[in-house]
């Protein structure tokens, strides 16, 4: 199988997972389409989020917010 030789030529461990459950693990953890109001943690304007069923309780920052917080923390 050409897969096999690939993993094998660059010394990578071949999943464990069956491409399809990875897949549908990969569109598990994206944001959905759909949108929900909701506010800036910092100045608490309202924004429109997509919803992220993996991080519920993550910090939301509006567009000049975050580049605010990337500017002072990274």
């Amino acid at each position: 199988k050409p897969e096999i030789t690939f993993y094998k030529k660059h010394r990578i461990a071949p999943p464990r997972q069956h491409f399809t459950a990875r897949i549908r693990d990969l569109i598990w953890a994206s944001n959905s389409g759909l949108m929900e109001k909701n506010t800036c943690s910092n100045c608490h304007k309202e924004i429109y989020v997509a919803t992220n069923r993996t991080f519920t309780n993550r910090k939301i920052y509006c567009q000049s917010c975050y580049v605010q917080y990337l500017e002072t923390n990274s």
